[in-house]
């Protein structure tokens, strides 16, 4: 499960966006709750996490890390995409950078269940990779 980058504005709608369709930010990102990276190391794999205009000058600081780490075209293009809306939001007081994870609403029901459902992360200590896990109620 990929992470879903969306610009949007104040109003929720979305301006821009690409998808990590192949994970590749997984082992871009920071872990989460890295301390030495106190913004990328927010990122939640399962959840939403958003930044505003604000917090995009410390954002664009760590971001720099993310780059350095690329090793592959497709991963220049990924993370040259993130920096450009980014940079879009810093300019703009009104958007926002959204990181939509795996599993952007996992209260909501899908086809009509209605189940209450908690998403978790786990970390996989021989590897490093984090893992959603879904379990209904």
């Amino acid at each position: 499960m990929g992470l879903e980058i969306v610009l949007q504005a104040e109003i929720g709608t979305q301006v821009d966006g690409v998808a990590d369709t192949r994970n590749f930010l997984e082992k871009l990102l920071p872990q989460i709750d890295d301390e030495e990276y106190p913004i990328l190391g927010g990122i939640d794999p399962c959840g939403d996490t958003i930044f505003n205009g604000i917090q995009m000058r410390r954002f664009l600081l760590e971001w720099v890390a993310v780059s350095a780490k690329v090793t592959t075209a497709e991963e220049r293009e990924l993370v040259s995409r993130i920096e450009q809306l980014a940079r879009r939001c810093h300019n703009d007081i009104r958007l926002y950078v959204r990181f939509v994870g795996g599993l952007s609403d996992p209260l909501a029901p899908s086809d009509g269940v209605t189940a209450e459902t908690r998403a978790s992360t786990v970390e996989n200590p021989m590897d490093g990779t984090t893992q959603c896990f879904v379990s209904e109620r």
